[in-house]
């Protein structure tokens, strides 16, 4: 089995508070996982020795993410936040939430022995924006996130092999396992699942 360099995660988080789409609940856009749920499904297994691992999260699931970083046999280096703008305008999207309006996810940065990367000029900047090599992308579709982060994976390990998990498209040089391409990630590992027959759209501008 391959051995992936670089895996790209973004867990389906189960959240407790609502379970309609009028409060923004994931909920009524996808299933969720919980926390033992998806420290169960075996990545380790998966990586190489010497491995990269990228994780999304969402603020309130940050202690959650940060243990399942773990359970999958990686430890946690930085990460960087994608503050999120609205599509037609260079303005910050307002986000739902009981503290604070959220406007911005965050990427966990997280390796495993020594993982070999290029030197990547310009160098990223700590802040997902819309420059080249940098990060601040539009908030499009439900849970969709910034290509430019594939692509900024890939040149920073050129040739991969890359693993993105929980994925809702197939991309060019990676593997990708998610239940909209007809792959449930579990304890058990990658199963087979039927594919909705109605999936949800993807972002607009995607390549």
């Amino acid at each position: 089995m391959t051995a992936y360099r670089a895996i790209l995660a973004d867990p389906p988080w189960r959240y407790r508070n609502f379970s309609d789409a009028v409060h923004g609940a994931a909920i009524a856009h996808y299933d969720g996982m919980g926390e033992q749920e998806l420290a169960a499904v075996p990545v380790a297994s998966w990586a190489a020795e010497d491995a990269a691992l990228f994780c999304w999260a969402t603020w309130p699931k940050l202690d959650e993410a940060m243990r399942v970083v773990a359970a999958w046999g990686f430890e946690y280096v930085t990460a960087i936040p994608w503050v999120k703008v609205l599509p037609e305008a260079r303005t910050i999207y307002r986000g739902i939430g009981f503290w604070s309006m959220s406007a911005s996810e965050v990427l966990l940065i997280a390796r495993r022995g020594s993982p070999k990367r290029a030197k990547i000029d310009p160098p990223v900047i700590g802040l997902l924006t819309g420059e080249p090599r940098v990060f601040y992308a539009p908030r499009t579709k439900h849970s969709a996130k910034p290509l430019e982060v594939h692509a900024w994976i890939e040149a920073m390990f050129p040739g991969g092999p890359f693993l993105e998990l929980f994925a809702r498209r197939e991309r060019g040089m990676w593997t990708a396992w998610g239940n909209e391409l007809g792959f449930r990630l579990s304890a058990a590992g990658v199963e087979p699942c039927v594919v909705p027959s109605v999936p949800l759209p993807l972002f607009d501008g995607a390549p």
